[in-house]
């Protein structure tokens, strides 16, 4: 077999596998509400493409979670674990030699009650970690990115003052400040 030929298939190969997981299937909105001082309930919800099944939090596959969160503050607290508010459906799995797992099939929400130590911030950064498939197809792990504000959060701002420092008189000279006409570019160089 030619390089060329080689090429093409292990690029089609690549190709392929890139294809395959279809980006509709799950699309996760997020909400919150304050319940307390700090304290507050996510919602994520969904709507589920057509044959793909949603794996119901709480769960193991393999040893593997079925969801889970990160948060960018590692301070936050889970007051309770993630869990579902929509009915699901229990199935036998072909893939994982018939063991019994609990999904959603059309739609979804799931709810957290999160705890937030101290100042709580304008804006909560996060990932909500799931796993969901159809078929012989299996996407464990995948993750869906937040960034939610907060009701009662304490916007922060960046910008640091140095009253010592005047940028309009400097310490020391930097070199000759001249505002005379030196030519073209070429003449400069």
């Amino acid at each position: 077999m030619s390089k060329k030929w080689l090429v093409l298939f292990f690029l089609s190969c690549l190709t392929g596998g890139l294809l395959a997981q279809d980006s509709t299937a799950i699309r996760w909105k997020v909400s919150s509400e304050r319940i307390g001082e700090g304290e507050y309930t996510l919602s994520f919800s969904t709507q589920i493409g057509k044959g793909w099944q949603l794996y119901g939090p709480g769960q193991g596959i393999s040893g593997i979670p079925s969801s889970g969160l990160q948060f960018q503050d590692s301070s936050i607290r889970l007051l309770q674990p993630l869990s579902g508010r929509t009915p699901a459906v229990q199935i036998r799995s072909s893939l994982f030699e018939g063991q019994q797992f609990m999904v959603h099939e059309k739609e979804a929400t799931w709810t957290v009650s999160v705890r937030i130590p101290g100042e709580v911030p304008a804006q909560l950064f996060g990932t909500l970690l799931y796993t969901y498939g159809r078929g012989d197809e299996f996407y464990p792990s995948e993750s869906f990115p937040f960034n939610i504000p907060l009701e009662g959060g304490v916007r922060v701002s960046n910008r640091i003052l140095l009253e010592t420092v005047d940028l309009a008189a400097p310490a020391q000279s930097c070199g000759i400040a001249s505002t005379e006409k030196k030519g073209s570019l070429w003449k400069i160089f």
